[in-house]
């Protein structure tokens, strides 16, 4: 009997270290696979990170020439938008003037320096109605980050024939990085 018992020890041994090796397998199956993901995520993150990259140094790559415009657009001066405002309203037909050019309150100052500022600029332009309109459809697609804010027509004085000119004030603000607007 005696031989029964040692030999039931040995088995309960024997299955206890067979059990125990079962479970240190697992843990080690189970920590490879946790490496392994973390490395598949780890790799994911750096395909996607490197083709985020890509994709943003393609598109600085395509819109350098429109960057180029909107920057020399940016830069004006007083000077070249009353100008450009004045060359507007004779292209549409009608005789425009800038009166006035008064600075925005404040301004926002720029993280590569300079300072993000808005200028109004009155105008009086004359002519006929569809002129006037025409002039006004060209201020509001100027090539420029520009607003109108106050819009006033009105039919010039004389009689109400349809060559009497009409008589047009408009304020547009510009915005633009301060140099010298």
């Amino acid at each position: 009997m005696t031989r029964i018992i040692y030999i039931s020890w040995a088995l309960l041994a024997a299955s206890v270290c067979f059990f125990g090796a079962v479970i240190y397998e697992a843990g080690v199956i189970q920590t490879s696979a946790a490496e392994r993901a973390s490395a598949v995520a780890a790799a994911e993150q750096q395909g996607d990170r490197t083709s985020y990259s890509q994709r943003i140094r393609a598109i600085v790559a395509d819109t350098q020439n429109e960057r180029d415009t909107l920057e020399s657009f940016a830069h004006l001066d007083i000077v070249s938008t009353v100008q450009m405002l004045e060359s507007t309203g004779k292209s549409a037909g009608v005789n425009a003037k800038v009166t006035n050019a008064l600075p925005g309150a404040g301004g926002q100052d720029l993280p590569g320096g300079g300072k993000l500022q808005s200028v109004s600029f009155s105008l009086v332009a004359d002519g006929s109605f569809q002129n006037l309109m025409h002039a006004v459809e060209l201020y509001e697609n100027l090539p420029l980050a520009s607003k109108i804010g106050q819009f006033d027509i009105e039919r010039g004085s004389g009689t109400a024939d349809a060559k009497t000119p009409w008589h047009m004030t408009l304020v547009i603000r510009v915005t633009s990085i301060a140099t010298g607007l």
